[in-house]
């Protein structure tokens, strides 16, 4: 994968159950979350985002890679039934233990240009104007795997 070189992208490599959106069990899990500050996300979400009680929680991992934005780069999750493990470019990042989903998950790749005030206020997705005025910018995938031991099943 290959991310966006302006500010203004949210581009991620991520996982949802549908379980998710109908607060549910299930959840969301960020394989890779980049930005324009270089650095990579890696997050789980669980208990639904519907609720309004306060139920949806997270977890993520410090943001500790910084990558070049000019090179591809792999990003891994293995997921087993106790943990999320997670790397980059082959380098293990860390682990998360808790909200483990035991749903079914759909596999999503998404590139947002934002500039909603929830975007950027925290500089999470920096300046959309930034990628106004740099004209063409890509978030380019070139392949996905994805396998399960035969364990698992």
């Amino acid at each position: 994968m290959k991310a966006p070189e302006h500010s203004g992208w949210w581009s991620a490599f991520w996982l949802m159950s549908e379980e998710m959106e109908k607060d549910k069990n299930g959840g969301e899990v960020d394989i890779v979350e980049t930005f324009a500050s270089g650095k990579t996300w890696h997050t789980a979400h669980w208990n639904g985002y519907l609720s309004g009680e306060g139920n949806h929680q997270s977890e993520h991992l410090e943001p500790v890679k910084v990558f070049d934005p000019a090179e591809f780069h792999t990003y891994t999750l293995i997921w087993t039934p106790t943990r999320y493990m997670f790397y980059v470019d082959g380098v293990y990042q860390g682990e998360i233990e808790n909200g483990i989903s035991s749903e079914n998950e759909y596999l999503k790749l998404t590139g947002e240009c934002l500039d909603q005030d929830w975007a950027v206020a925290d500089g999470w997705a920096g300046s959309i104007e930034e990628l106004r005025s740099a004209g063409e910018d890509k978030f380019i995938v070139d392949y996905v795997r994805v396998w399960q031991k035969d364990s698992y099943l």
